[in-house]
C-alpha cells in the first residue's frame, strides 16, 4: 500500500514538474518572441541587435522561473521557429535574416545554438520554413505595392526615387518596360494636375472678379434704394460673368433684384429681432412692415408680396365664398394689408393692384366699412356682389339717372372741377365708381362724392388741365430730388418752371399744360391748356420731357446753369450753316455766328 501511495505521488510531482516545465517554457518563449517583434516595430533592422535585445531581455525572465540552460535554449529555438513561420509582414528577409542570427549566431560563452547535438537538423528546417514564409509574404507584398505605386502613378504622387531603389533591389516585380511605363504614367499624370491646378487658379480668379462684379452691383443698389434714386439706376449695366465675359443686367432685373436684396435684408432682420431674448413684446411684424413700406414709399417699384396678396385676394372674393361664412385666408389679410397701406401710404395702392375690378372691389370695402358702417365680412360681401355679382342693373336705373343728374351739375360740389378744361375725361371713371358705390348700397349723392374724390387722386393741375400722372411718377419726385441733393420743391412747381421757359416770347406760359405720353411712364409732352394739343417753341426745350430730364432740368436750374444750357440748345451745328460751309470750302476758319467772345490767348 505505501508503495503504491509513493509511487503515485512521484507521478504527481512528475506531472506537476511537467506542467510546470511547460508553462514556463511557454512564458520564456512568449517574452523572446514579444522581445523581437518589439525591437522590429521600434524600427530596429540589424538582426545581431535583435538576438542580443532577446537574450538581454530573457535574461530576467529565466533567473525568475529558474529555468535550465538547456530549457532556456529550447525556447530560443521555439521563438525562432514562430518567427519562421510567420515572418515579419512589410520585411520578410529580416524574418529569414533573425532566424538564422538565432541559431547562427554568436553568443557569449557559448557556442551557437545551431552546433548543438541536439538542434543538428533544426536549424536547417527551420530556416527553410523562414525562406517559404518570406517568399510568400514578399509576393504579397509586391502586389500591394505594385497596386500602390500604380495607383500613386495615376495621381501623380508617385515618390519616384523610392520606386527606383524598390525596382533595383526587387527585379523580378517589374518590368523594365512596367517601370518606365509606371515612371511615364506619374509624370503625365503630375503634368495635368500642375495644369488643372492653374486651371483652378484662373478659375477661382474668374469666380472672384464675377463675385467682386456682382457685390459692387449689390451695393449701388442698396445705396440707391437707401436714398430712393432706383429710378436714376442706368439703363443698362455689365458685369463679370464667372467665365470672364461681360453680361448685361437690364434696368428692369437690376430693379426687382434690388426688391429682392432689400427684401431679405428686412427677413434677416425680423428675424434676428425675434430670436433676441430682450426683444419680448416687440411686435416684429409691425416693425417689419414699416421698415419695408419706409423702401417702397422711397422707390418706385412694387413689392412682389403685396402684390401677390392683394390680387389673390381679390381672386378669391367671389359672393358664394363669402355668403357661406368664413371668408377665404387670402381674403383676410388681403384686405388688412389694403387698410394699412390707405392709412399709412395710399399711394402705394394704385401700383400694386393690377386690375380696374381690383382696384374697384377695394374701393367698395372701404366705403362700405366707412360711409356704411359695415362690419368686416359684411363689407367683403357687399364689395364682391358690387364689383362681381349677378345683379338686376334695371332696380338700380333710378339711382343711376340721380347720378348723371349729379354729374351735370358736379362742379357746383366739387370746387376744384371748376376751370378745367379736360373735366370731360374724368367723367367716364367718375360714373363707373360711382355705379359700383351704388350697386354697393351707397345713396348717389356719397357714391358721387366718393367716386370724384377717389378719381381726383390720380390726376394733377396743370394751368387748369387736369393730367393724369401714377403715383411713382409724382409721389417720389420730391424723394429723386433729395437724392441729387436738390432743395426740396413741389412737382407742379418744377413743371410750370419749364412751361415758362418752353413759352419764352412765343407762347402765354399760363396757356400751357403737359399730357402723358403714355400712361404711368413718366414722359410728358406740352400741350395748349385748351385743346389738348402739342406746341411747339424755340426755346431750345424738348416738347417732350420724362422725369429724369424734369430732374436734370430743375438741378440745371438750381445750380445756375439753366440760361447757358438753353442757350446752347439754341445754337444751330455751326458745321451746317451755309455760311461756314462756304468758308470751310474756302479753307477758312467757321464764322462765330452767335457774337461769342474770343477766348483769350494763352
Amino acid at each position: 500500500m505505501d508503495g503504491y501511495r509513493k509511487r503515485l505521488i512521484e507521478e504527481q510531482t512528475a506531472f506537476v514538474g511537467q506542467r510546470t516545465k511547460e508553462a514556463n517554457l511557454n512564458v520564456a518563449y512568449k517574452d523572446l518572441y514579444g522581445t523581437a517583434v518589439g525591437s522590429v516595430a521600434t524600427g530596429e533592422r540589424n538582426v545581431e541587435t535583435i538576438h542580443a535585445n532577446m537574450r538581454d531581455a530573457f535574461e530576467k525572465t529565466r533567473k525568475l522561473h529558474l529555468l535550465t540552460p538547456t530549457e532556456a535554449d529550447d525556447a530560443m529555438a521555439v521563438a525562432a521557429n514562430s518567427i519562421a513561420t510567420q515572418g515579419i509582414p512589410g520585411n520578410p528577409q529580416l524574418g529569414v535574416d533573425l532566424v538564422k542570427e538565432i541559431f547562427l549566431g554568436q553568443r557569449a560563452g557559448v557556442p551557437p545554438l545551431g552546433s548543438s547535438a541536439k538542434y543538428a537538423d533544426v536549424p536547417v528546417k527551420t530556416i527553410e520554413q523562414a525562406e517559404t514564409t518570406a517568399r510568400e509574404l514578399q509576393r504579397k507584398l509586391n502586389v500591394t505595392l505594385a497596386v500602390d505605386f500604380k495607383e500613386a502613378a495615376s495621381t501623380g504622387t508617385l515618390r519616384e526615387k523610392e520606386f527606383i531603389k524598390f525596382t533595383e533591389d526587387n527585379p523580378h516585380v517589374f518590368t523594365q518596360a512596367e517601370r518606365e511605363g509606371i515612371l511615364l504614367t506619374n509624370r503625365t499624370s503630375l503634368e495635368s494636375a500642375r495644369e488643372k491646378q492653374l486651371k483652378l487658379a484662373d478659375t477661382l480668379k474668374l469666380k472672384a472678379e464675377a463675385q467682386a462684379s456682382e457685390q459692387d452691383i449689390n451695393v449701388m443698389l442698396a445705396q440707391r434704394g437707401t436714398e430712393g434714386s432706383l429710378l436714376t439706376i442706368p439703363g443698362k449695366v455689365t458685369y463679370k460673368k464667372d467665365n470672364g465675359e461681360t453680361g448685361t443686367y437690364s434696368r428692369q432685373e437690376l430693379l426687382d433684384r434690388a426688391v429682392e436684396n432689400k427684401l431679405t435684408e428686412i427677413d434677416a432682420w425680423a428675424q434676428s429681432v425675434a430670436k433676441d431674448p430682450d426683444a419680448k413684446g416687440v411686435d416684429v411684424p409691425a416693425l417689419k412692415f414699416d421698415r419695408e413700406l419706409d423702401f417702397f414709399k422711397r422707390n418706385p417699384v412694387k413689392h412682389p408680396q403685396w402684390t401677390d396678396l392683394l390680387n389673390a385676394g381679390y381672386s378669391s372674393a367671389s359672393p358664394d365664398a363669402l355668403a357661406g361664412g368664413q371668408p377665404p385666408p387670402h381674403l383676410l389679410e388681403a384686405v388688412k394689408l389694403y387698410e394699412n397701406l390707405e392709412a399709412k401710404a395710399p399711394g402705394l395702392l394704385e401700383r400694386h393692384l393690377n386690375s380696374q375690378g381690383a382696384k374697384d372691389f377695394y374701393q367698395t370695402y372701404r366705403t362700405a366699412r366707412t360711409l356704411l358702417r359695415q362690419d368686416e365680412r359684411q363689407a367683403m360681401q357687399t364689395a364682391a356682389l358690387a364689383t362681381k355679382g349677378l345683379v338686376d342693373e334695371a332696380q338700380f336705373t333710378p339711382s343711376y339717372d340721380k347720378l348723371e343728374t349729379e354729374l351735370s351739375r358736379a362742379e357746383s360740389f366739387w370746387p376744384w372741377a371748376q376751370g378745367i378744361e379736360n373735366y370731360g375725361e374724368m367723367l367716364p371713371e367718375v360714373r363707373r365708381l360711382g355705379r359700383v358705390l351704388v350697386r354697393a348700397g351707397a345713396s348717389p349723392e356719397d357714391a358721387l362724392t366718393r367716386a370724384g374724390e377717389a378719381v381726383r387722386g390720380e390726376y394733377t393741375n396743370i394751368n387748369g388741365y387736369m393730367v393724369r400722372t401714377s403715383d411713382r411718377n409724382i409721389e417720389f419726385f420730391g424723394v429723386n430730388m433729395a437724392a441729387l441733393k436738390l432743395q426740396p420743391r413741389e412737382f407742379t412747381d418744377v413743371v410750370q418752371d419749364y412751361l415758362r421757359r418752353y413759352a419764352s416770347d412765343q407762347h402765354d406760359p399760363s396757356t400751357l399744360s403737359i399730357r402723358p405720353m403714355t400712361k404711368g411712364v413718366g414722359t410728358w409732352a406740352v400741350v395748349d391748356a385748351v385743346t389738348g394739343f402739342p406746341i411747339e417753341s424755340n426755346s431750345g426745350l424738348s416738347p417732350q420731357f420724362s422725369v429724369r430730364e424734369l430732374l436734370q432740368f430743375e438741378k440745371d436750374q438750381q445750380e445756375g446753369k439753366i440760361e447757358e444750357k438753353l442757350k446752347e440748345l439754341r445754337k444751330p451745328a455751326r458745321s451746317m450753316t451755309p455760311l461756314n460751309l462756304i468758308r470751310r470750302a474756302f479753307g477758312l476758319d467757321d464764322a462765330d455766328l452767335f457774337g461769342h467772345d474770343e477766348e483769350p490767348a494763352p
